[in-house]
């Protein structure tokens, strides 16, 4: 008899979960939300959440056998197990480099920069995150969140967008700009552009670092061409001895192919 009770709880329990956990799953993939890690690159669906109180990590917060809708960690703080009751509060990290994430609860769209060195890729995300961020400021129904973390960053090309002195990208590993976008009709947006230094795209250099993930899922290439890195244009200047430090290096087929 106490088998059978046993066991009649445990497929009750199990029943439950299962249905609270297909529910959490449909929510997330109706909305297409994902994380995507900075660093790495790879996108998940369930991050690796910290406790705020000890600041454990726990790997598989989602509805199981050890809780439905919350986990108790081991200091004894009860954390949301389910997107619906407020998991994505959280701190999310990457499961595979423990980096830590922008948000766990947005749809991303994640466009990556293409353009050779000195094609003029930073002076153009300046210009742009400028003009979009200024934009979406002024539309009372969204509010635009830049993380602490990503702040410099923005810092910066608000910098140069005001005549600062713009040094050339070095970073070999693609950098994220990302920007939190939260709607009453929808969903938290994510929006993101990747920036790289234009030596990745010269061939040899691409072969020898990290695999660059996010061009796998990725919404968009975006190619930035100088028009005098090749061509008639290029050898004019060259033919006449002008100026060339303002041209980018990699003639524009390179960077394309």
């Amino acid at each position: 008899i106490h088998g059978a009770i046993t066991t009649g709880v445990m497929v009750i329990s199990y029943v439950i979960f299962t249905v609270v956990w297909l529910i959490d799953w449909i929510y997330l993939m109706k909305n297409k939300i994902r994380s995507d890690c900075p660093v790495c690159k790879s996108r998940f669906l369930i991050p690796h959440f910290k406790c705020p109180d000890c600041g454990e990590m726990h790997k598989k917060l989602v509805p199981g056998p050890y809780g439905i809708w919350t986990h108790r960690c081991s200091c004894g703080r009860k954390l949301p197990a389910t997107f619906l009751n407020g998991r994505s509060n959280l701190e999310s990290y990457c499961p595979n480099c423990c980096s830590p994430l922008v948000a766990s609860d947005a749809r991303p769209t994640v466009l990556q920069l293409i353009g050779g060195s000195n094609a003029g890729k930073s002076v153009y995300m300046a210009a742009f995150f400028h003009e979009f961020l200024e934009k979406l400021n002024s539309n009372p129904n969204l509010k635009v969140t830049i993380s602490d973390q990503y702040r410099p960053y923005f810092d910066d090309l608000e910098d140069w967008f005001n005549g600062g002195d713009c040094p050339a990208t070095t970073e070999l590993n693609s950098q994220m700009y990302p920007v939190l976008v939260d709607s009453k009709l929808g969903v938290r947006r994510q929006f993101s552009i990747y920036d790289i230094a234009g030596e990745m795209f010269d061939g040899a250099t691409a072969d020898s670092v990290i695999q660059q993930q996010q061009f796998q899922y990725c919404d968009g290439l975006l190619f930035l061409l100088d028009p005098f890195s090749s061509g008639r244009l290029r050898e004019e200047r060259v033919s006449s001895g002008g100026d060339m430090s303002d041209f980018s290096s990699m003639p524009a087929e390179d960077v394309t192919s």
